[in-house]
């Protein structure tokens, strides 16, 4: 089932991340994009997951593309009554702390809204094209 195996492709993007192996973790991340392009609904696990692969784009320093990606998680994560806490929300509002102090307050403001207005075809496409 294509879905356990994304997850544990994230987990393993996850692991990378936290190890400081940022190009292991994108070549997970390229794993999970095989599935993700197949996907037509949001679940709590993707909003994790572009939490992920927004504190990836972190620690590459590609911090416009991080706040992007910030944007979008938080717009997805809008959509369910659930809170996400424990490590991935603290590493997740670490990582955009770093991404607020870093960009311009009208950078970072208008990546993050751009973000908030993505379709979920929009957001993988946009992944895709950074990670060829």
């Amino acid at each position: 089932d294509k879905f356990f195996l994304v997850q544990v492709y994230t987990y393993l993007m996850e692991i990378a991340l936290w190890s400081g192996e940022l190009e292991e973790a994108e070549q997970w991340l390229r794993q999970c994009l095989a599935y993700y392009t197949e996907k037509h609904r949001i679940t709590l696990h993707d909003v994790e997951w572009f939490l992920i692969v927004a504190r990836l784009a972190t620690a590459q320093q590609q911090y416009q593309r991080a706040a992007t990606l910030f944007g979008l998680a938080e717009q997805m994560h809008g959509q369910f009554h659930y809170a996400i806490a424990g490590p991935i929300r603290f590493l997740a509002d670490e990582a955009l702390a770093t991404v607020q102090a870093t960009l311009e307050p009208i950078v970072f403001a208008d990546s993050f809204a751009m973000g908030q207005q993505m379709t979920l075809a929009q957001a993988f496409a946009t992944i895709l094209a950074l990670t060829v």
